[in-house]
């Protein structure tokens, strides 16, 4: 499994409520479903991705990441090629960190963003993508 983005470099989300997201996107042969997730407790909403492969039966990548960015889990199912994770400043597009591509290339990358209200203490996701991998600067998770 991959190891999560660190600590300092995530949102600061304690006691925000993550708004509900539900998508279904596809990009030539691959699909991708995106649901939130209410968790185990109050302050444990998450995101799930479930994506696979058109034609087939059951999904290839199973991932959560909880709302203030860490990895909340990858399960590697049939063909999954790779999971890695990016936080990246929003304003600047920099990289803050990065976890390493622990299974080889994938030829599709998830880029989605987690933003933050501070005054009405929500989370949501936005600017979700399933893309080639060579039509970007590199993977998303």
């Amino acid at each position: 499994m991959v190891g999560s983005i660190r600590k300092r470099k995530v949102m600061d989300v304690r006691g925000f409520q993550l708004l509900e997201f539900n998508a279904r996107l596809v990009a030539e042969d691959h699909w991708l479903e995106v649901h939130t997730k209410p968790g185990r407790g109050p302050d444990d909403e998450w995101v799930e991705f479930l994506g696979g492969i058109k034609g087939e039966k059951q999904p290839h990548l199973h991932v959560g990441i909880n709302k203030d960015t860490t990895l909340r889990f990858a399960k590697k199912r049939g063909v999954l090629k790779s999971v890695s994770q990016r936080v990246m400043n929003a304003d600047t597009q920099d990289t803050l960190d990065a976890t390493e591509d622990v299974w080889g290339d994938a030829p599709f990358s998830i880029g989605l963003r987690l933003n933050s209200y501070k005054p009405a203490r929500v989370v949501w996701v936005s600017d979700l993508r399933l893309v080639r991998n060579d039509l970007t600067a590199g993977p998303y998770i």
